[in-house]
């Protein structure tokens, strides 16, 4: 009667762990996010959350940025799901802060020529990294989708790391804004847990 209990899979020994752990060559375990201060203090492991919480329009996606350039710059491929900016958008602060040009011009296209040269070499000098960082810029994503996306981008795309930008745009289960949040919140530690994507 036992044996025709379903489970999700049997659990491990922990002297099997442990070996694992020894003979495990795989490097580096832990990515560092590019923040200093902040990775002294926070394991970005596989499967790890990590929540970044402050007012409106003190620079939350800023620091999402730096992190994407510096997970990419680092070898690592990386994706960034906005919810509030299109993929223009977050290109153009990218690029921004790679030819000083201004964002703002960059993404309605008020280029000069020496601007689109100083773009175009910029994407060659940069091209290496710039390649593995993936943009989805979707208007809606609900807590019950997170699960196959993540799947998705770890499988298809190889993503060590997935910034959602931001959680509170997100749709979730819940009669209550609070009981909303904790739906979603959950389901994406789940989901990172599941896929092994280390989120931000």
């Amino acid at each position: 009667r036992l044996n025709s209990i379903t489970a999700n899979g049997d659990p491990s020994k922990a002297s099997e762990l442990v070996a694992k752990m020894v003979e495990d060559r795989e490097r580096p375990l832990q990515i560092a996010l590019g923040l200093p201060g902040i990775d002294e203090c926070v394991s970005m492991a596989p499967g790890n959350v990590c929540i970044v919480g402050a007012r409106p329009a003190v620079g939350k996606t800023a620091v999402a940025l730096t992190t994407v350039r510096s997970v990419a710059t680092a070898a690592h491929n990386v994706a960034f799901i906005s919810l509030e900016m299109s993929g223009t958008q977050l290109m153009a602060r990218l690029m921004a802060t790679l030819t000083g040009i201004d964002s703002n011009r960059i993404t309605i296209n008020d280029l000069d020529e020496i601007d689109r040269e100083k773009m175009a070499r910029a994407s060659v000098e940069h091209g290496r990294w710039l390649d593995r960082i993936y943009i989805d810029d979707r208007a809606i994503l609900k807590s019950s989708e997170v699960f196959g996306l993540f799947a998705r981008l770890k499988k298809r795309h190889g993503c060590e790391v997935v910034i959602v930008d931001y959680m509170q745009m997100m749709e979730g289960d819940g009669d209550t804004p609070v009981a909303e949040m904790t739906n979603i919140s959950k389901r994406l530690k789940q989901a990172a847990k599941a896929s092994g994507i280390r989120l931000v």
